[in-house]
């Protein structure tokens, strides 16, 4: 589908560990770098063993031993002398147990200092064609000692893995803080898209989309096609709008000035908040109206071009994942392809894996003053899912295995709807009264 593939063409390919596409995520733990389409398989493969899974520009060096052959689950911790292996602590209290053993980063210091001490008679000791038989043996020892330093470099090579200096992962600010604050022309203000550094895309309760700057200066106005206004807006990587018109069921792009539509949901479904994900496709919250109770049943929807690929609906025993009420839904995808929805007739936060299972719920229990009553949903590069909560008038912060980090409720949010992060990581709130604040809690 021309325009939705937001994946950026990088100057140099990394490629994954696993496969030959190029990188986007790195796991800490196993320090290998790894495609989006390969993560789960990754963790699936490893299950016993945890995997902190970060952006790719995040990754910390450390040091890895190599897995222990007979306790897969653990890390080689010490070197057996005796049996002259790497060996992991549990080894240590069976087939190893009594065996003289060195801590495996003193070994790797000792290995190093030889090759250092081989390097120098390397460069001492000349190479002749035509010598005595002293100097005879003097090269048969050289030659040793080169065999030596070529086997302990491979031992080395198969006990470490090297790589190069890379940057240090981001941390939280101990305070949040707002660095701007612009206003609007829509009251109230439903939904903020970024674009880049500096700029953003918004929309209320009308069919017209402005894009404004960081000084609130006006950019662009958008006319759309939609009956009422857009439910949802993104945008493609070069800045292109994308919105859904619910009572026309298509989801379209204005390129060049003109109406595109990319996608019409089936009959009856109207297509509600979208999410571009980082295979190049769609996520579309649909709903279908029920004319009894003025309910709507909500589902999500996975698209690559115009083909439904996943129905996201019920869980493993048949039993409707989103709650039937008056509210669709909001969604977002995170790094690890988890998709991170906000379920307002719950009141609660769901998270489910790409294959559409529930991983985790949260309620907003921990920064709740009032009902929970969420709202857009982002995730950022470090996997955090932030969510906007109109009823405590806050932000919450999670990590991506469901732990409470910290709520933001030193910013004056008042009635917090629509949340986007542009490309330096700060958070543009939108906020009801028309108000956009741009906040940033990352160092």
């Amino acid at each position: 589908m021309e325009g939705l593939n937001l994946t950026s063409k990088a100057q140099v390919v990394i490629s994954c560990h696993r496969c030959d596409r190029s990188v986007n995520v790195f796991c800490n733990n196993c320090q290998i770098n790894l495609c989006v389409a390969c993560v789960g398989k990754h963790v699936d493969e490893s299950k016993s063993l945890s995997h902190d899974i970060i952006h790719l520009k995040n990754r910390k060096l450390q040091m890895v031993t190599l897995y222990c052959k007979l306790h897969p689950s653990k890390r080689c911790e010490v070197y057996c002398k005796q049996c002259d292996t790497p060996a992991c602590a549990k080894c240590l209290i069976g087939p190893h147990k009594w065996h003289e053993a060195e801590d495996i980063l003193c070994h790797f210091s000792k290995l190093s200092k030889c090759r250092e001490d081989s390097s120098d008679l390397g460069i001492l000791i000349p190479s002749q064609t035509h010598i005595s038989v002293h100097g005879a043996d003097v090269c048969i020892e050289k030659g040793g000692i080169k065999a030596s330093l070529a086997s302990l470099t491979q031992d080395l090579l198969s006990t470490f893995m090297p790589y190069s200096s890379i940057s240090s992962r981001r941390e939280l600010l101990p305070k949040a803080k707002v660095i701007s604050q612009l206003f609007t022309e829509h009251k109230p203000l439903l939904n903020v898209h970024c674009i880049g550094n500096d700029e953003a895309w918004t929309n209320g309760k009308t069919c017209t989309v402005t894009r404004v700057d960081l000084r609130g200066d006006l950019k662009d106005t958008v006319i759309t096609s939609c009956r009422y206004w857009p439910t949802d807006i993104v945008a493609t990587r070069n800045g292109d709008l994308i919105f859904s018109n619910s009572y026309g069921r298509t989801v379209n792009m204005i390129k060049n000035g003109k109406i595109e539509t990319l996608i019409t949901t089936p009959e009856g479904w109207r297509p509600n908040s979208l999410c571009c994900t980082k295979s190049g496709g769609m996520l579309v919250n649909t709903s279908f109206y029920k004319q009894t109770n003025n309910f709507v049943i909500n589902t999500v929807l996975r698209y690559e071009g115009q083909e439904i690929m996943q129905t996201i609906d019920n869980d493993e025993y048949g039993n409707p994942i989103f709650k039937e009420g008056r509210y669709t839904l909001f969604l977002t995808e995170n790094n690890n392809e988890d998709i991170c929805v906000t379920d307002l007739n719950k009141q609660i936060v769901i998270v489910l894996d790409k294959t559409g299972r529930v991983r985790f719920q949260y309620d907003g229990t921990p920064a709740m003053k009032e009902n929970f009553n969420p709202r857009c949903i982002v995730t950022d590069s470090l996997g955090h899912i932030i969510v906007a909560d109109i009823g405590n008038n806050c932000l919450h912060i999670l990590s991506q295995d469901r732990q409470f980090i910290r709520c933001i409720s030193n910013c004056g949010l008042d009635k917090p709807y629509g949340l986007s992060l542009d490309q330096k990581e700060r958070l543009w709130v939108g906020l009801q009264t028309g108000q956009i604040k741009v906040i940033q809690y990352l160092q």
